[in-house]
């Protein structure tokens, strides 16, 4: 599914609780463009979802070595615009994933 939607950066709040609703509801992110996002449906899964700017690691390869650690902690990259990147981990329980933008 594609829904277009556009949130200011302001708005950054909005857009990260609408993915949750939307994941809650068994739709989940698989793609996020400038005011374009594409779902996948899947009722048997949830997902938490955030959205972090790594615009300030000024070395390079310093985002790469980031995005590995959440890897690592099974916290997963799902898209960018721009200098903002889409993470998301598998809801299990009342887990929650907590990211600093």
């Amino acid at each position: 599914m594609v829904v277009k939607r556009f949130f200011f950066t302001w708005n950054l709040n909005k857009e990260t609780e609408w993915l949750n609703e939307m994941s809650e509801k068994g739709y989940h992110l698989s793609y996020a463009g400038f005011g374009v996002y594409s779902f996948e449906e899947d009722k048997g899964k949830k997902y938490i979802y955030d959205i972090q700017s790594l615009n300030f690691f000024d070395a390079k390869g310093k985002d790469e070595d980031y995005i590995d650690f959440l890897a690592e902690n099974n916290i997963t990259k799902i898209s960018k615009v721009f200098d903002w990147y889409y993470f998301r981990k598998e809801k299990v329980g009342d887990n929650d994933v907590v990211l600093f933008s």
